[in-house]
């Protein structure tokens, strides 16, 4: 009885331990991008921003807007309101083909980097810099699944588990090596 109980002890410390380590790895995540990656819209976006799942931190956090030809485009200051990133959009985009690329910090100071893309086909443009939205037009912000996760992260995670898995199993080994010799 009392060797079931010291391997349960020592299974649930060992378990503990590891589901400690998994949250402490936790990470930023992009939740929204506005515009859409992979949206046509014929509204010209009032601002380009990313929500994360935390908020980031200021320094360092950049946004930048390239046509196709790889020409970027200026856009207004970066602000960071709660978990969003935004700047103000150029109000007089042309009809095509457009790549945001974006960097940011985590709180956990992971540097974070990402891109979307959008086609504007230039139909209507909204000229008043105070976000409300002419003809009762509404650009909405959805919910996408874009990895925002640093390179190198998912073969942290993947070698932490692997190491949890092996100390695991080594643990059991040795307390059932220890209960035949008795």
């Amino acid at each position: 009885m009392r060797f079931h109980l010291k391997l349960a002890s020592t299974f649930i410390a060992v378990l503990s331990s590891i589901l400690l380590a998994s949250s402490a790895n936790a990470h930023t995540d992009v939740v929204s991008t506005s515009p859409e990656d992979g949206a046509v819209i014929d509204v010209t976006p009032a601002e380009i921003s990313i929500t994360f799942s935390e908020p980031p931190i200021s320094q360092g956090a950049a946004i930048l807007l390239a046509d196709v030809s790889g020409t970027e485009l200026p856009l207004g200051e970066i602000q960071i309101e709660g978990a969003k990133v935004k700047a103000a959009a150029p109000a007089d985009l042309l009809a095509g083909d457009y790549v945001v690329t974006w960097r940011v910090s985590a709180q956990d100071g992971h540097v974070l980097t990402g891109e979307f893309s959008f086609t504007y086909t230039g139909k209507v443009a909204i000229t008043n810099p105070t976000n409300t939205v002419t003809a009762g037009t509404e650009e909405p912000v959805v919910a996408i699944p874009v990895s925002a996760e640093p390179e190198g992260e998912s073969g942290r995670n993947l070698l932490v588990t692997a190491v949890a898995v092996f100390l695991v199993g080594a643990i059991v080994a040795a307390v059932l090596a220890t209960r035949r010799r008795k």
